[in-house]
């Protein structure tokens, strides 16, 4: 198809790179740059992030304003902030990892007062992240404080598909073991009646996106107790703020420690908050699809089973017995090793090698929050890694067919460290080419053995456990992918899940993403429109994503239903996962082409034109043709016409089309 220019090491973006620094100190900007993004600060402007722009996306600056702190103090009008403040010392240096930036200042009004309240913050740039820590210095003598906002943004318009993770005490779940997972909702600004997102509590996470293009989302760290309990004391007091701003169109997003509207909290000294900027790697090269298959121990597959897959498209795959699924004892107890006997063990190395010689990549389960009760490291320390989100201090068990998977542990404790050793030792021992990690997700724990000086609650009633004990394992989360990626090297293989709670900065490592297991309503007669896909369906568009089909589809579906979703996976970039016969026929057309070379427009982007209703279409473009997808949204075959405008030339074409189904239309380049 041609070559077609794309920036970057690796393919995607996975393998981190350097940043460039650019100081202009006469003009008043600091920019990060890498080839996939570039990060702007003002330093007339509180030193505050003024711009944030994917060259691979829009290319258009993501932000309105800057992203701001501000606090307003009872009884003056004004409000203070960073922004206001036009003479912060700034100052910036690299780092093994990527570069630190510090900004020192004092909040001003918007006539340049201050109010005594000092500003140090630091933005750590990672690949992919920024971790920023929020200090501040109020009066020894007290300030009383009505608000406290630590994050301000105003984002374009077309950013407003959002999801929100409530805060640990803001959740909607009565079970103690949830996940928090996003809340998901659209605003169009200015043209819409769409209500805000409020809520009394700092949410864990907020990600804004234009779907499947470009998008920033904003998560606190590890240590909750930082935004819930530090300024007044107890949740309840602080406010979530997300939603449309009608003129000038926009998405506004405030996040506020304190928030009283009706009174004051008197705060002193310093105070320290962490969280994280998350920001795709968006390559902007066409997703190779993610036609994915598994294998377990009960069925090895044969030389001749794994040829047929490879003809029939079949990439990846990976080893997935966690459960004793067949009621045989034989399965993998998470966190143990070796799970099987020496013949077993052949047979996954044979499996793996077999696999490979037909060009198919593959990797193995791991579970990052799961660890069998019959494991050393279980019996040694599972009560002191435990995952402990409920008041009675109850140990969670996911039970399945008799036995289980395991007990959940959390990152936060010294079961990141006996996770990496499990996969070292696997990855050390097989010829893999790299991991599966389910459970790849921050769950709020309340084990008090995570927090130095902590004690344990008295008994509840079996709810939620809500003390400055609580916290979540994202800055371990985030290391974790980090370590993992240095692990299987720049052209290992990365597959992660985390149906319900994707997240930009995790993904950044990966190679493929598993979504939508659980939690949407199955479809049993209809398929939705392509506008009505939820934002998980092809989130930030930086990581090909496999759609769970047995999450989507209700039992018993018709085939003609089974199409009509594997037609929405062709026209939006993602695939069925794992990849069922039906799925690869319907791939096989885009089998033999490279399209890492070609750049994707799906059914919203591409210059496409059809004669015809019920039609939509998509394009992978390369340098000397065009791949045009034309689908079928009905379930009656026809011929429709259509036209291809590349820079205003058009050309016309003919697809015939199955009911339900896709033709593949080749188009040559002009020019």
């Amino acid at each position: 198809m041609g070559a077609t220019a794309f920036a970057g090491s690796t393919l995607y973006g996975t393998w981190p790179e350097p940043y460039q620094i650019e100081e202009d100190r006469d003009g008043g900007f600091l920019t990060l740059r890498t080839p996939f993004y570039a990060v702007r600060h003002n330093l007339t402007q509180g030193g505050a992030i003024d711009s944030i722009c994917y060259p691979y996306g829009t290319g258009e600056n993501l932000l309105q304003a800057p992203i701001g702190c501000e606090v307003a103090l009872a009884g003056v009008a004004a409000p203070f902030s960073t922004v206001a403040d036009t003479q912060p010392r700034v100052e910036v240096r690299r780092t093994e990892g990527g570069a630190l930036v510090t900004v020192t200042g004092l909040l001003r009004s918007p006539e340049g007062e201050t109010c005594g309240v000092e500003y140090h913050f630091t933005y750590e740039y990672r690949w992919g992240s920024i971790r920023v820590r929020q200090q501040l210095r109020f009066p020894e003598g007290g300030a009383r404080v009505s608000r406290l906002s630590l994050l301000q943004w105003r984002l374009r318009p077309d950013l407003g598909s959002f999801g929100v993770r409530p805060g640990a005490p803001a959740e909607a779940s009565p079970d103690p073991a949830a996940f928090g997972v996003c809340q998901w909702g659209h605003f169009r600004p200015g043209a819409s009646f769409d209500c805000p997102y409020e809520s009394r509590f700092v949410p864990r996470y907020v990600v804004c996106a234009n779907p499947g293009r470009e998008g920033l989302e904003w998560f606190a760290a590890s240590e909750l107790a930082q935004w819930d309990y530090q300024t007044c004391g107890k949740p309840g007091f602080a406010h979530l703020w997300l939603g449309p701003h009608a003129s000038p169109p926009a998405v506004v997003c405030d996040i506020a420690a304190v928030a009283l509207p009706r009174g004051a909290v008197t705060l002193s000294g310093e105070y320290t908050f962490d969280s994280w900027l998350g920001l795709p790697v968006i390559s902007g090269r066409a997703h190779r699809p993610v036609i994915h298959t598994g294998f377990n121990r009960k069925h090895w597959p044969t030389r001749e089973q794994i040829r047929s897959m490879a003809e029939r498209g079949v990439r990846t795959a990976h080893f997935h017995h966690d459960g004793d699924s067949f009621h045989d004892g034989l399965f993998w107890r998470d966190g143990s090793y070796p799970p099987f006997g020496p013949e077993d063990m052949r047979e996954y190395d044979r499996v793996i090698r077999t696999f490979q010689e037909y060009g198919i990549r593959v990797a193995t389960y791991f579970s990052n929050k799961e660890l069998h009760p019959t494991t050393a490291a279980y019996q040694a320390h599972g009560a002191e890694w435990a995952r402990l989100p409920g008041d009675r201090g109850e140990q969670l068990h996911n039970y399945y067919s008799g036995d289980e998977y395991g007990a959940q542990m959390c990152l936060r404790s010294g079961w990141l460290d006996q996770l990496k050793r499990n996969i070292d030792q696997v990855l050390t021992n097989h010829p893999l080419n790299g991991v599966y990690y389910d459970w790849n997700v921050a769950l709020y724990c309340h084990n008090p053995a995570h927090v130095p000086g902590a004690e344990p609650l008295p008994a509840g009633l079996g709810g939620h456990a809500f003390s400055p004990v609580g916290h979540w394992d994202m800055d371990e989360l985030v290391e974790l992918m980090e370590w993992t990626r240095q692990r299987v090297g720049k052209d290992g293989l990365v597959i992660i899940h985390n149906t319900m709670v994707p997240c930009a900065v995790t993904e950044n490592f990966a190679d493929q993403v598993v979504a939508m297991e659980w939690g949407y309503g199955r479809l049993s007669v209809g398929a939705p429109d392509l506008a009505s896909l939820p934002l998980e369906w092809m989130f930030l568009g930086a990581r090909p994503r496999g759609v769970i089909g047995y999450g989507c589809l209700e039992p018993g579906a018709p085939e003609s239903l089974q199409r009509q979703m594997t037609l929405r996976c062709l026209l939006t970039g993602v695939a069925p996962w794992p990849a069922l016969t039906l799925d690869q026929e319907m791939f096989l057309p885009l089998r033999d082409f490279d399209l890492s070379q070609t750049r994707f427009l799906d059914w919203r982007h591409a210059p496409l034109r059809f004669a015809a209703e019920g039609v939509a279409g998509a394009v992978y473009l390369g340098e000397e043709e065009a791949l045009v997808l034309v689908g079928n949204l009905t379930g009656e075959a026809r011929t429709v016409q259509g036209t291809l405008d590349l820079a205003g030339a058009p050309e016309a074409f003919t697809a015939e089309l199955p009911a339900d189904g896709m033709a593949l239309v080749r188009l040559p380049r002009k020019g």
